[in-house]
């Protein structure tokens, strides 16, 4: 699946950084010195219990062009903003799917001058999220990462010996 990150701010980034971690096929649109401070340094998040420092290079673009694919575009920024990318999405007949990410309780009903009726007002689908394969393969390494020991201990909240035995209910899944 092949998604976009439309907004590279603080959510942004870490849904990038996280979905790369994952060995998902993520790009990341980001503007002007945001878009060129990436490019130099790429995605550093600090994790604030832990200090352990994560970085990524997800591939970047710094526009949507009418002629992109991609199967899922989450835009993630602040409301106004997101009003302000609306035509831009308008203008591409490829995106299958469109997620806004953010805090906004008023509706959809703002986002009908931009984009078209059926989309919107369409029968909503839901879907599956594969967590249990994901933990069991994409995310394996990160959460193994984070229930180690080292990790768990340093960061004191749970017992050790307690967050390992449970973990071990994990089926764990050997490479050939």
């Amino acid at each position: 699946m092949k998604t976009l990150i439309y907004g590279a701010g603080p959510i942004g980034r870490w849904l990038a950084l996280r979905m790369q971690q994952a060995g998902q096929d993520v790009t990341l649109l980001a503007r002007n010195a945001t878009y060129r401070s990436l490019l130099r340094c790429g995605i550093v998040i600090v994790d604030g219990l832990t200090g352990e420092r994560l970085t990524a290079r997800p591939k970047l673009v710094s526009r949507l062009n009418p002629e992109d694919h991609y199967d899922l575009v989450v835009v993630a920024m602040q409301k106004s903003s997101r009003m302000a990318v609306c035509p831009i999405l308008a203008e591409n007949d490829n995106l299958k799917n469109i997620l806004f990410l953010g805090n906004d309780v008023s509706g959809f009903q703002h986002y009908e001058d931009y984009l078209p009726k059926d989309v919107i007002h369409r029968k909503k689908a839901g879907f599956h999220v594969p967590v249990p394969r994901w933990l069991r393969h994409e995310l394996r390494p990160l959460v193994e990462h984070q229930l180690g020991r080292e990790v768990v201990a340093r960061q004191g909240i749970f017992d050790p010996d307690v967050v390992e035995a449970r973990s071990r209910g994990i089926p764990v899944i050997r490479r050939a």
